[in-house]
């Protein structure tokens, strides 16, 4: 076994053996990652969650020894994601800052089960912006430089997952793969890079590239590594429409002699002597295992390869990520700055009406909302509003007559205010928000019971429409927690995040 263990089979030895512990990984970790590639990284969890997270699978370990691992699959194992994959607590930033709204609410399927096998996610990688392009050096975050020589380019878009993995910070990674993501920074880093059959993986909680062909992938130093962690990782779910059940391979490879390769036709190499150097030698040691090279033409794959970067599929990408019916908005906007940069049109030099005129229907009422939970800005439902263009009027106070709960007690996903009266209530943290009428409606589609829209008197004495709670869902016996005290939902957020972190099985989707 190497001095410091790095692959998975050699930390959990080091673990049950005495000669490691997951705080020594993560101590490790914190001190390897400002050395190696820090533009590796665009964000991670805090120092001290992380050491909480390790000294409970620590514990866990010492009370359990080897058993501790039968329904625990990855306990202990340090993994990164590539930042276009949810993870609950830090901001999803496609390598683009502008695009995250505040944190993630929850993890993405599949880190939440390797979280479930107790697995510790330590942050977010660098990726060549929203996973569109292949060499990683398309990141306002920076390029990451390949761990041999920093001259050269890691390969992309998983260019932070590749890295993170191949310098031994943290022994598997997640990335994604739609056109070679995920396998091409794994080779430029000399590492393994599996991409799973679409669809075997989750892809819920993943910023789409292009939705009907997207792959979570995995980053590991070896094959069999990264299979071990697939395993784990893959599971149907009934809330992604592309995620199916895996079938039994029809395939046997047991062994090497007699498998027949094949060999692109025409060979490209662009002028680099060298990788065509590297190529005919791969192709000669798989010949020598055995193996027997069939030529293959090119052309058609790369037709296909056509269709995703100059067709129809790349405009997924796009769908993903500017909004649709925006027009007006946009053309208003482009209209006055042109009156600058070019008065005149057209090759006579027309000139443009000094006040861009724009004929549109009259605007939609505004109407506003009282915002008391998740839904205030930079919190988990946030996008519910942003995504309707509503503004943020004020953040203020309720009148001294609320009381406010948590249906779920101590995993606070559903706040609750409720109307009790000066005797028995206090002030309450809010926001106002206005939207035009127009988008109501979507956004009323969200709001289910016990949930409603009710009037909220504020701490002026003005009242506006807001959230509130059926009366049954804070009654005795009802199970809801008052969390009054905090103040607001934002204390109470606060109060649970240095609550400790003990890591659980995960439950049923």
């Amino acid at each position: 076994m190497n001095a410091r263990p790095r692959t998975l089979d050699e930390i959990r030895s080091g673990l049950l053996n005495g000669t490691a512990s997951v705080r020594g990984l993560v101590l490790q970790l914190l001190d390897d990652a400002p050395q190696l590639a820090p533009s590796a990284w665009i964000s991670r969890a805090a120092d001290a969650d992380l050491l909480r997270a390790a000294d409970a699978c620590d514990a866990l370990i010492q009370r359990g020894a080897a058993a501790a691992f039968d329904t625990r699959p990855l306990l202990g194992a340090l993994f990164a994601v590539k930042d276009n994959i949810d993870v609950a607590g830090l901001p999803t930033t496609a390598g683009c800052p502008s695009f995250a709204c505040g944190s993630a609410a929850q993890h993405a399927a599949v880190v939440q089960r390797l979280v479930g096998a107790d697995a510790i996610p330590v942050g977010k990688t660098n990726l060549d912006q929203f996973a569109t392009g292949l060499v990683g050096t398309r990141s306002p975050c920076g390029a990451v430089p390949n761990p041999f020589d920093s001259t050269y380019v890691s390969g992309g878009s998983g260019s932070g997952s590749a890295c993170a993995t191949a310098t031994g910070q943290v022994p598997f990674a997640l990335g994604t793969d739609t056109a070679g993501s995920g396998r091409v920074p794994a080779s430029f880093c000399n590492i393994a890079g599996l991409k799973p059959t679409r669809g075997w993986f989750s892809s819920r909680g993943v910023v789409p590239a292009c939705r009907g062909l997207d792959c979570v992938s995995i980053f590991a130093l070896s094959p069999d590594e990264a299979w071990r962690v697939a395993s784990v990782a893959a599971r149907p779910d009934a809330l992604d429409p592309f995620s199916r059940t895996a079938l039994p391979p029809k395939l046997r490879l047991d062994q090497l002699a007699g498998l027949r390769i094949g060999v692109p036709q025409p060979l490209k190499f662009f002028g680099d002597a060298l990788s065509a150097k590297a190529f005919d030698a791969a192709l000669d040691a798989l010949k020598a295992l055995g193996c027997e090279g069939v030529d293959v033409p090119c052309a058609p794959l790369a037709r296909a390869a056509s269709l995703l970067y100059d067709g129809p599929w790349v405009a997924e990408r796009y769908a993903a990520v500017g909004p649709a019916f925006n027009d007006f908005a946009l053309a208003r906007l482009a209209a006055t700055p042109m009156r600058t940069l070019q008065p005149s049109a057209g090759v006579m030099r027309h000139a443009l009406p000094a006040t861009p005129v724009l004929a549109t229907a009259a605007p939609a009422a505004p109407v506003r909302i009282v915002a008391v939970g998740a839904h205030m800005a930079g919190l988990g439902l946030n996008w519910q509003f942003t995504e309707r263009a509503a503004r943020l009027l004020r953040q203020t106070t309720t009148a001294p007559a609320y009381r406010l709960y948590s249906l779920t007690g101590a995993k606070p996903t559903r706040p609750r205010l409720a109307h009790v009266g000066a005797e028995q209530g206090q002030a309450i943290e809010v926001e106002v928000w206005e939207m035009d009428s127009a988008h109501v409606g979507s956004f009323l589609a969200f709001v289910g019971a016990p949930l409603a829209l009710g009037t909220v008197k504020l701490a002026d004495g003005s009242s506006e429409r807001g959230f509130v709670c059926e009366p049954r869902s804070v009654a005795a016996g009802s199970g809801a927690l008052d969390i009054s005290a905090f103040g607001g939902w934002r204390g109470f957020l606060a109060s649970v995040r240095s609550a400790p972190v003990t890591p659980t099985a995960e439950s049923a989707p």
